[in-house]
């Protein structure tokens, strides 16, 4: 049977830059804080990516991260792990499709401010005086600080994928973004697809319309990406699937919600977590920095592997052959 399947996983969240951080960190609670220095009690608390996050190493010239939101840096490290743990070529990517969804983009507030001023009347904001002097102090780029596109186009560009590509926006985004790239692949436009979601709901707008909507004590950010191709392809690569795309629920019902309100991620992060430690015996163990830190100083330990082998010239490439 030749079904679709996920070959590739990518992720960045609360709980790590890294499937093997998610999987080592999976039963702890995420670090929790407030964005901007804005402590309020009445808004949700924070879950942000960890610190250590950097896109060094994984994108060249760092004018190029400059150009990226919080949401678009996240897809391209979420991208570049999927494609590794694939183990696709730059052939492989040249004619893949993308297929990303997303989730708000971040206004200019301030670019707003002087609108707002001018539609005040006695102390109050009224949509007359808005239409009347307010909307002339608009800047009609104020709101595009970051295109709704820019996730998927910074990953393409990261990728070099030319295939076909869709973006879609909301909180259904990620299960519609499967579906155009099963629809993309039935249709043979592309025999591989990058399946993304890219969202950061941390900044202190996002918490106050989360209380509005009484969405619950948490928000966070994150990004993941799953390479989806026919069975058979991933197999004459020489890939072990990871798991059938159709015995993977995609609706966010089906998950307990880990991560608060993620905005357009939330379906995308719960559903690769699950994946992640459903397949954790054929993931091979990384110590983290403290981890290694707690051991004894007297004890020795392995803090680096090089090898060249018939199955891989690389350890990622050699760890996902050899449990395949």
């Amino acid at each position: 049977m030749n079904d679709f399947v996920i070959s590739g996983i990518g992720i960045v969240c609360a709980r790590g830059c890294n499937r093997l951080e998610v999987l080592e960190h999976h039963d702890e609670d995420p670090i929790l804080g407030t964005s901007e220095g804005i402590h309020h009690s009445d808004l949700p608390l924070v879950a942000k990516v960890p610190p250590h996050f950097s896109l060094k190493g994984i994108v060249k010239k760092r004018k190029h991260i400059k150009l990226m939101a919080r949401a678009n840096q996240f897809a391209v490290a979420a991208t570049d792990e999927a494609i590794k743990h694939a183990a696709l070529t730059e052939e492989d990517c040249q004619d893949a499709g993308l297929f990303f969804g997303v989730g708000r983009e971040p206004s200019d507030i301030d670019a707003l401010l002087p609108s707002v001023g001018k539609s005040l009347s006695e102390g109050q904001l009224t949509t007359e005086r808005l239409f009347q002097e307010g909307i002339n102090w608009i800047n009609p780029l104020s709101s595009l600080k970051t295109l709704p596109n820019m996730s998927l186009a910074h990953a393409s560009i990261h990728a070099g994928s030319m295939g076909p590509n869709m973006t879609l926006y909301g909180e259904a985004s990620f299960r519609q973004a499967i579906e155009a790239a099963q629809f993309s692949l039935q249709k043979e436009r592309c025999s591989i697809a990058l399946v993304g979601v890219a969202d950061s709901c941390v900044s202190f707008f996002d918490r106050l319309s989360a209380a509005r909507e009484a969405r619950g004590e948490l928000v966070s950010e994150g990004a993941v990406v799953w390479i989806i191709e026919k069975r058979d392809d991933a197999i004459k690569r020489g890939t072990r699937p990871i798991a059938s795309l159709s015995t993977i629920p995609l609706h966010q019902a089906d998950y307990t919600n880990k991560f608060g309100a993620s905005g357009a991620a939330t379906l995308g992060l719960n559903a690769t977590c699950h994946l992640i430690r459903s397949t954790a015996n054929t993931t091979v163990e990384v110590m983290s920095a403290e981890r290694l830190s707690a051991l004894s100083s007297s004890a020795t330990v392995i803090t680096g592997i090089g090898l060249v082998t018939p199955i891989g010239q690389d350890f990622e490439t050699f760890e996902h052959r050899l449990f395949a």
